[in-house]
This record gives structure tokens, sequence and C-alpha cells, in this order.
């Protein structure tokens, strides 16, 4: 996804994902001046089988210019649209089952019992640059995927507003996190954890 840092959001599906149902979320989501990129990528082969990676069917990438250049101009009202509209993709993705293969000789492969869903994900960047990954676990209901969405995009939101006192900084701080952050739901009311690679494999 380096080819959208310029971008504002960018969606990624498998290359044989329905064109009709990603026009329709392109149309759900898009506004004026939206830096709007979407690409299919092949989900499959080497790609799909290494579990340590985490891929997921639908990557969703919150770029660091919507937070700090794009809602600059279009204040709070398409902050709620890409809430509303996160909550109701993540739904959707909940019917769709794929079969994840770990590889056989990853060190940090995951347990065929990850509850974490290889469909829905999203991925986004700190005030800093550093890469985040927010996971949905399977066994939350849908509702905990909605609070756990709106907490999200908060964190996010207040660590761009906020700089180094915002709760995003000090957790990573205290975590010790220095290169892609993890953050997985690790209750019902949606309160995030977050981890690094290592300690998320031991988690899940």
């Amino acid at each position: 996804m380096q080819e959208k840092l310029m971008s504002h959001i960018g969606l990624s599906f498998p290359s044989n994902f329905s064109d009709q149902i990603i026009e329709r979320y392109r149309n759900e989501l898009f506004v004026d001046k939206l830096n709007l990129q979407i690409r299919k990528v092949p989900f499959g082969g080497p790609y799909a089988s290494m579990g340590w990676t985490l891929p997921t069917l639908i990557g969703v990438y919150i770029l660091k210019p919507y937070f700090e250049e794009f809602l600059k101009g279009m204040a709070k009202d398409h902050y709620e649209i890409l809430k509303n509209w996160l909550k109701k993709v993540s739904l959707e993705t909940r019917c769709i089952e794929i079969v994840s293969l770990n590889a056989e000789k990853s060190e940090n492969k995951l347990d065929n019992s990850n509850s974490q869903s290889k469909v829905f994900s999203i991925q986004s960047q700190t005030n800093l640059g550093q890469p985040i990954k927010f996971l949905f676990d399977e066994r939350f209901s849908s509702e905990s995927w909605n609070i756990g969405i709106n907490n999200a995009l908060d964190l996010l939101a207040s660590n761009f507003a906020n700089g180094k006192t915002d709760e995003l900084t000090i957790e990573i701080k205290n975590n010790n996190l220095e290169k892609t952050i993890y953050a997985r739901l690790k209750n019902e009311k949606g309160e995030w954890e977050f981890l690094d690679s290592k300690k998320l494999v031991n988690k899940i």
C-alpha cells in the first residue's frame, strides 16, 4: 500500500471480488475532494499462507493525510460517514467464510484456532507514521465491533489532535511498541489491546 501514502483512504479487495459491490462501497464512502484509492490484489498463494501477516480479504487503509488534511476541511461530516460505513461493511463481512493456510516454516505462524477475522481489518498510521492494524475477533458480537470501530477512530483522531498526551501515544510508550502495532478487541465493551507481532501471536 505504499503508493497510497498520498491518498486519504485506500481499499483493497481480492481480484475476484464483485465489481458491483466495490462500486457500491465506493459510492457510499466517497465525497467531494476525498482521495479514495481502490485496488484489487491476488488473495491466495504465499500471501494467504503466511499466517503471521494476518492478511484479510477486505482491507481498509485510513492514512495520515485523512486526519492531517482532509478532516480539517470537512470537519466532522465525513468522520461520521466513515464510522457508519465501516460498521456497515464489517457487518456484511461476517457472513463471508474463507480458508486460511499457515506457512509450515514460519516461526510466527498462527494457530488454526485463531479467531481474528480473516475478512475485515482496518489499517492506519499514527501521527508519527507508525503502522497500526485493528483486528476484529469473531467471538465478539457485531455491537462490540461497532463500539470498537468508534473507539479506534476516536483514538486515531485524538492522536493527531493532541500529539504526545493522547491515549494511543501513552499505550505505545507503555508497551514499548516500536514497529507495527497490532490492536485487538479484548472484550465485549469494544476496548482495544495494543501489541507487537510476538505478543500478538502468543495472545491468539
